[in-house]
C-alpha cells in the first residue's frame, strides 16, 4: 500500500487497518502477539484481538496515532533511542493534552504500527528491543514540555 495522508486514512481507516493487519498476523492493538501471549491466552484470543482492529476503539487509536505522527517531525533515519512503545505513550500525551485531560486518549502499539506504516514513517523491528521509527525526538520533547517534564 501506498503511504497515505491523514485525511485519507480519517476517510477510509477500515482498509488502512486491514491492508497492515492482513500483512502481519500477529499484529493486535497492543503490538506483536509472542509466543508468550500465545501461550497465555485461550485459544481464539488473537483472532478476537485482531478482529477488534476494526472497531470503534480500534479505529479511533489508529486515528489518534496517526494525529499525532502527523504533527511530528520526522527524520531522514530510524531513531534507535526511542521505540514505538515509547511513542505510542507520547502519543497518547498529545492526546490528553488536546482533550485537557477528559475522554478517551488511549492508543496502543499495534495502532500506532499501523499509522507509522501508513503514512510512510520507516518501520523497522529489532528481535529483541521491539520496533523503530524515524521520528525526531523533538516530538517528544515538544509533548514533555507542554506538561512541565523537562
Amino acid at each position: 500500500m501506498v503511504p497515505v495522508t491523514l485525511a485519507q486514512l480519517e476517510a477510509d481507516p477500515v482498509s488502512v487497518i486491514e491492508h497492515y493487519r492482513d500483512q502481519d498476523p500477529m499484529l493486535w492493538l497492543g503490538g506483536r502477539a509472542t509466543l508468550v501471549h500465545l501461550k497465555r491466552w485461550p485459544e481464539g484470543r488473537l483472532q478476537e484481538y485482531r478482529a477488534a482492529m476494526t472497531g470503534e476503539w480500534g479505529i479511533a487509536q489508529v486515528t489518534r496515532a496517526a494525529q499525532f505522527i502527523d504533527q511530528a517531525p520526522r527524520t531522514a533515519t530510524v531513531n534507535l533511542r526511542h521505540g514505538t512503545y515509547g511513542w505510542k505513550h507520547d502519543a497518547e500525551r498529545f492526546h490528553k493534552q488536546r482533550l485537557g485531560g477528559v475522554g478517551d486518549y488511549y492508543v496502543g502499539e499495534g495502532s500506532f504500527l499501523i499509522a507509522a506504516q501508513a503514512l510512510g514513517l520507516k518501520v523497522i523491528r529489532h528481535p529483541v528491543r521491539g520496533h523503530f521509527v524515524n521520528l525526531s525526538m523533538k516530538a517528544s520533547r515538544a509533548v514533555a514540555d507542554v506538561r512541565g517534564v523537562h
